[in-house]
């Protein structure tokens, strides 16, 4: 498989397998994403070459992008090659997370994103479902196509590490699996 995210998010990986020392050196090759296009470039360069992709911290690069968008500026400084405002800026943000939707979607391989989470709440237009910590209504149309949409829990109960996964039923959440392999607790 093959990772990417944010710089510095998959570091704490490197200490959980057996060799840290080939896996950071891995990370420092493939996880320099700065924004959701560069995940998409990513995906499309790996097509047919590896099984699956994990992107980490799929939150703080959509966050990234939006920055980048607004200022014309990536997160190191360097120029990007547009800038948008108003309506442009989110139309711009809207249409690369579908994209990388679709992207996704027709990529033929397994691909794994790690988003933090946003939590349930009211908007001018109703309720919010949590779901995916992503800007607009995201958190609902980017699980669309998700095969398994989980949400890590807390669960006392657990023996060892108290976390787990699920993927519902939870009131509020956008969550599902559509193989029935999660269900409603399952280890981490």
């Amino acid at each position: 498989g093959a990772y990417a995210g944010a710089p510095g998010a998959l570091e704490p990986s490197a200490g959980l397998v057996g060799a840290p020392e080939v896996l950071q050196h891995r990370l420092r090759g493939q996880s320099a994403v700065r924004t959701i296009e560069d995940v998409i470039d990513r995906v499309r360069a790996l097509r047919g070459r590896v099984p699956a992709l994990v992107v980490d911290d799929f939150s703080l690069i959509a966050t990234a992008s939006i920055r980048t968008y607004e200022t014309g500026l990536y997160p190191d400084g360097s120029k990007a090659r547009w800038k948008y405002k108003g309506w442009k800026l989110w139309r711009k943000v809207r249409d690369v997370l579908l994209d990388m939707r679709e992207t996704a979607r027709h990529a033929g391989m397994h691909i794994v994103f790690v988003c933090h989470e946003r939590y349930p709440g009211m908007t001018r237009s109703g309720p919010r479902d949590g779901g995916p910590d992503l800007p607009g209504r995201m958190p609902q149309e980017f699980p669309a196509i998700a095969d398994i949409v989980v949400r890590v829990v807390h669960d006392p109960l657990r023996l060892g590490w108290p976390y787990g996964y699920t993927a519902g039923p939870v009131p509020n959440w956008a969550l599902g699996d559509r193989h029935g392999i999660v269900g409603v607790k399952a280890p981490m």
